[in-house]
């Protein structure tokens, strides 16, 4: 190729006019897509859900359980319901409550009652009888599994005084009470030897 080749920097009309046409069909926005009125409302059911689910995640893994599934023509309304009535026992003031033909301005109110109480008596599960102590496996948020402990309601373990009050009696109490008469070399208490009986 000659230098003066190189240097012609004019295209023919047709190579100009092609292209124009390229950079023209490069820039037309893309067809629109057109949604239809149901499938915006089932994106909106689906979030509604998640978010509903999100709010009783914590609540039913308290209790070592997961939250049930919807179920397929059930509505939002319906789906909340039955979630609180899944908590309902494990509450004192709305255990006997029947919310199924409640109307929904005034289940709301009660809603996040109930999972406040069902929260606040994890420790108490009611399917627990008084003095009996079950292992609840729970994934913690760094995803490890942990174990605790659960009694039933009711005046929670039994003998928690007697057995407070015998750890005392055998561990504290006793280096409370005994004389101090001298300190070691080291800071540690020197405390005489009690008599054999």
């Amino acid at each position: 190729m000659s230098t003066e080749e190189k240097l012609q920097p004019y295209r023919g009309e047709e190579e100009v006019a092609l292209l124009n046409a390229q950079i023209r069909a490069a820039e037309k926005p893309a067809p629109v897509r057109v949604v239809s009125e149901a499938e915006i409302q089932a994106r909106v059911d689906r979030m509604a859900i998640d978010i509903v689910r999100d709010r009783a995640k914590p609540v039913f893994a308290e209790y070592g359980r997961a939250v049930p599934a919807i179920d397929r023509d059930e509505t939002i309304l319906a789906y909340r319901k039955r979630l609180a009535r899944a908590l309902q026992p494990e509450t004192d003031r709305f255990v006997h409550k029947d919310y199924r033909s409640t109307p929904a301005d005034l289940f709301v109110a009660d809603e996040q009652k109930i999972y406040k109480a069902a929260e606040e008596n994890r420790w108490h599960p009611s399917d627990l009888k008084p003095g009996k102590m079950r292992p609840v496996v729970k994934i913690d948020h760094a995803g490890r599994r942990v174990t605790e402990y659960v009694t039933g309601r009711g005046t929670g373990f039994p003998h928690a005084a007697s057995v407070f009050k015998e750890v005392y009696g055998h561990c504290i109490s006793v280096a409370a009470q005994s004389p101090v008469y001298k300190i070691d070399e080291n800071g540690n208490a020197i405390v005489p030897k009690q008599k054999e009986k």
